[in-house]
């Protein structure tokens, strides 16, 4: 006696296939990046210090710049999941701003020291 089996084919999009693709890509990613952070495996330490070897301190420059980053990345990936993956956001003028500005101020004063220690 031979048994059939009825297999349903399921129809997939190539966009449905590739939000997939990569939505366990970032998915991965973020796990490894967690994973590498509290296994010690990521050097975290001396993130937001400054660098210049008079010690070690907190770089007010470092500090807007990072904040800027993770709030933007936050915002783009808020409105990517809540309008779905037809085209990249709007990013207002205000974000712009900020980002410019914080990375403005990262890269003045990363050049003045710079020429500092050079004088």
């Amino acid at each position: 006696m031979v048994l059939f089996l009825q297999t349903k084919v399921m129809h997939m999009s190539v966009a449905k296939l590739l939000y997939w693709e990569m939505l366990g890509f970032l998915v991965g990613l973020v796990c490894l990046l967690a994973w590498r952070m509290l296994t010690g495996q990521m050097a975290l330490r001396g993130l937001l210090m400054r660098k210049d070897g008079r010690g070690q301190r907190v770089s007010p420059e470092r500090v807007p710049l990072l904040l800027a980053t993770l709030g933007l990345s936050g915002y783009v990936l808020v409105q990517v999941f809540e309008g779905g993956l037809r085209s990249f956001p709007d990013v207002g003028w205000q974000w712009v701003a900020v980002f410019g500005g914080s990375s403005g101020l990262y890269a003045g004063v990363k050049a003045l020291t710079t020429l500092r220690r050079k004088v």
